[in-house]
């Protein structure tokens, strides 16, 4: 039934997907439905943990950067698309859960914190002093750089669909050099 939900969720979106298509998708009932969950907003949580893994998959990549330049940035963020291509109506879904469960979004920045704190490698290139700012602007840019990507992936021109990843890039670049407070 969760693969059902999520497959859903893919496609009609959360509010949309009602418990009556998972039942429908996964060949069961109903009442089989409400023995195992109480609502469908009870597969909110495998739906928080698939794109975690998702994320986490694609963002853990920064371990392997070993200098925040233009190039290697622009690199990461076309494995990141890569990454937000596969995944991206279940991305909607979840905003959209987001909007309706506020236990969801104030889990938004924790659960980026705790995909920050798996950047061991990465964080370790950071003065100790600066570590906390790179991690509070690396939970910040997870969910931004989902929905830049929603923005970007949606422009019609390709030139300035490049342009666009190629600036987003260059503040990654700018956020993640600079990583005193900017007065």
């Amino acid at each position: 039934m969760v693969a059902a939900a999520l497959d859903s969720f893919a496609a009609d979106g959360f509010r949309a997907t009602t418990v009556e298509r998972i039942v429908e998708m996964a060949g069961t009932t109903a009442p089989t439905f409400y023995r195992h969950f109480s609502s469908k907003n009870e597969l909110l949580k495998p739906l928080q943990e698939q794109l975690t893994l998702e994320v986490r998959g694609a963002v853990g990549s920064l371990n392997d950067v070993e200098t925040v330049d233009f190039p290697t940035m622009r690199a990461w963020l076309d494995v990141y698309a890569r990454m937000w291509m596969r995944v991206h109506k279940l991305c909607v879904a979840y905003w959209e859960a987001t909007e309706l469960d506020s236990d969801l979004a104030a889990d938004v920045i924790p659960s980026s914190l705790i995909t920050v704190s798996e950047l061991g490698r990465f964080l370790d290139r950071f003065a100790p002093l600066d570590r906390e700012s790179i991690e509070l602007r690396l939970a910040l840019l997870i969910p931004l750089l989902d929905r830049a990507t929603q923005v970007t992936m949606g422009t019609r021109d390709k030139r300035t669909k490049e342009k666009l990843f190629d600036e987003f890039a260059n503040m990654l670049v700018l956020v993640l050099r600079n990583p005193g407070p900017i007065k």
